[in-house]
């Protein structure tokens, strides 16, 4: 017998356990775990940039919070070390568009984590998300499938291998860049000379009057 509802009844209910689409919790297992290599390898890029200690790389990378900060904090790095005469450098270029490209990824991937799961009433092997950042009352109801997440985990693999392959083939052009840096020496604040200090005219104080008593 199908279980009815009322009229006014939402066919989706909002739960905090999925428990009768086991392929598709494995699926989403898969994609964190995918996700959490192509940063490990972004980690490896930012080491590559900067040629600091690792114990340092690490600790910078990962105070950023978000996928987004750890994306914005590789496009503040790349952008002056391969930049010459305020002109992008090829090496430049094709990290910007990789990097740009990873923004939607993550935008997807937060979807996946973020947004509220919920499950149909009559069938609760049917899974979908409530995307709250959409207009209505519920925001959209998104269907959620295994192959879904399974197309984005491929994505991200992709991503990592492409990383991977920008960091090998772009490393030996970040060392020499570092280099130019250091000979240009172009922090005026580090190198200018600093202006001599004013000196100030101090009052002296007013003697005051001793008046003796007899």
């Amino acid at each position: 017998m199908k279980a009815t509802r009322t009229k006014n009844e939402h066919p989706w209910r909002v739960t905090a356990r999925i428990e009768k689409n086991d392929a598709l919790l494995m699926q989403l297992g898969h994609m964190c775990v995918a996700w959490a290599s192509l940063e490990y390898v972004l980690f490896q890029l930012f080491y590559h940039l900067t040629g600091l200690p690792t114990s340092v790389v690490r600790s910078m990378f990962y105070a950023q919070n978000t996928s987004f900060a750890k994306i914005s904090l590789l496009h503040a790095t790349y952008t002056p070390l391969l930049t010459k005469k305020y002109r992008p450098l090829a090496a430049g270029r094709k990290l910007k568009k990789f990097l740009d490209g990873l923004g939607a990824l993550a935008n997807h991937r937060n979807g996946f984590i973020h947004d509220v799961w919920a499950h149909k009433q009559i069938d609760k092997r049917l899974i979908a998300q409530f995307v709250l950042k959409t207009k209505g009352a519920h925001g959209q109801i998104r269907r959620v499938r295994a192959r879904d997440i399974v197309a984005l985990t491929k994505r991200i693999e992709t991503a990592g291998r492409r990383a991977i392959k920008l960091t090998r083939q772009l490393s030996p052009q970040f060392a020499a860049s570092r280099e130019r840096l250091l000979r240009d020496r172009d922090l005026t604040l580090l190198f200018a000379n600093s202006p001599p200090p004013q000196s100030r005219k101090t009052k002296k104080p007013r003697s005051r009057a001793v008046t003796s008593h007899p």
